[in-house]
């Protein structure tokens, strides 16, 4: 009877209130506007919002090396390659790549035990990628040495990366990857499937998916009270175009430990994207699924692996409720254009697809080619209506 009491005088007091407000917008009707300012400008206030970018497989197969040469400079040098997408990449705050190659130095080779110029890694930093993902069947193409130094080149670059490491000490001081970004926290997670046979010499290490450690990394980054579990994972079967049922389990798994956002590479072809409605410590929620990115750059030239694509989405954080959100998921088609004579390479926009083809003279093979990669990509990711294709150069 008390309780009843006290909501029906709350009731009685919110209706006078409400009657108040209605009698004061009445009278002084311009109050309204500056009322809804102030909210807006209060909901604007509270939300923080990262920007995040995910690209697919930057291989190193040996022509990609050698036409990387300039003779001029005597350097190896990429800029020309991905001076059309750079701008796109930018644009976002956190940029992955799965970066599937060793620095293992001298002598660079291509497939199937890659090692690229240091150059390379640090011309995809400089088109934006801040953050390499290691853990890849290629890891350890060159053996513990190739680890080692693909290490020492991308600390001395200053580039972040994660999924392979010197020693058992040194993952245990670094891994999972914790990052705060404008006031949202990343744990970020790698693993691959296994390492082409090569395992690598104690006491290098190399992420692999194994759910017992898995769920431990897990469990170790929880501490950090993290806004989002971010698993990037090496995965499936290469050049098919849907998941596989290892993937799917594996999926399974990852969101049952709470994982918000699973990130896949190695098919070397686009796979679909999706949302998994998921329940984790009662809550619901949505995980968004990104089966698999493509190439970002190899020389990969048949159908469907002659090119990739970015997944971007926004983190959204009410900082006063630390309410987290995935919003304004979306994806960027791109294709990889080889000339012959002479061998050049360069990532061309499906957006720019006729000003591309325009500016470098492609030829009618190529541009077929072109369009049919666009078109394959489009179709296929417009299937399930979850992202929506972003068209970059067309704002500016």
């Amino acid at each position: 009877m008390t309780n009843f009491r006290i909501l029906k005088k709350r009731n009685i007091i919110s209706l006078v209130g409400t009657s108040c407000c209605l009698l004061l917008l009445f009278i002084f009707p311009g109050k309204l506007d500056n009322a809804r300012a102030e909210t807006s400008s209060y909901i604007h206030d509270s939300l923080i919002t990262v920007r995040v970018l995910t690209a697919g497989d930057a291989m190193a197969h040996l022509p990609q090396t050698n036409t990387a040469w300039n003779a001029d400079s005597g350097f190896y040098t990429y800029h020309d390659v991905f001076k059309w997408v750079a701008p796109v990449v930018k644009q976002y705050d956190l940029r992955i790549i799965n970066f599937e190659t060793t620095l293992a130095g001298l002598p660079y080779k291509g497939y199937p035990q890659f090692s690229a110029p240091d150059n390379y890694a640090r011309d995809l930093h400089d088109a934006g990628f801040n953050f390499f993902v290691l853990a890849n069947n290629h890891a350890v193409d060159r053996y513990t040495k190739g680890i080692n130094r693909t290490i020492d080149v991308l600390n001395t670059l200053a580039i972040s990366h994660t999924g392979i490491f010197k020693t058992q000490a040194a993952r245990d001081s670094a891994y999972p990857v914790i990052l705060n970004l404008k006031g949202i926290t990343f744990a970020i997670l790698n693993c691959t499937y296994g390492t082409n046979g090569i395992k690598p010499t104690s006491p290098a290490l190399v992420n692999m998916i194994d759910k017992e450690e898995i769920k431990e990394d897990i469990q170790k980054a929880r501490k950090s009270n993290p806004d989002l579990i971010m698993m990037v994972v090496h995965w499936g079967d290469e050049y098919r175009n849907y998941p596989n049922t290892f993937q799917k389990n594996m999926a399974a798994f990852f969101i049952e430990q709470g994982v918000d956002v699973i990130v896949g590479h190695h098919p070397h072809v686009l796979q679909p994207v999706e949302w998994r409605e998921s329940t984790f410590e009662g809550k619901e929620k949505n995980v968004l699924i990104i089966w698999s990115l493509g190439n970002f750059y190899s020389n990969q030239r048949a159908r469907y692996k002659n090119g990739g694509m970015f997944v971007n989405f926004d983190v959204v954080k009410n900082r006063y409720t630390h309410n987290t959100q995935i919003k304004n998921v979306t994806f960027y088609p791109f294709w990889v254009w080889k000339k012959s004579k002479p061998l050049q390479y360069s990532i061309m926009p499906c957006e720019l697809s006729d000003s591309v083809s325009e500016c470098y003279n492609l030829s009618s093979t190529d541009k077929m080619m072109f369009t049919t990669f666009t078109n394959d990509s489009r179709s296929h990711l417009s299937k399930n209506g979850v992202v929506k294709e972003i068209f970059f150069y067309d704002k500016q």
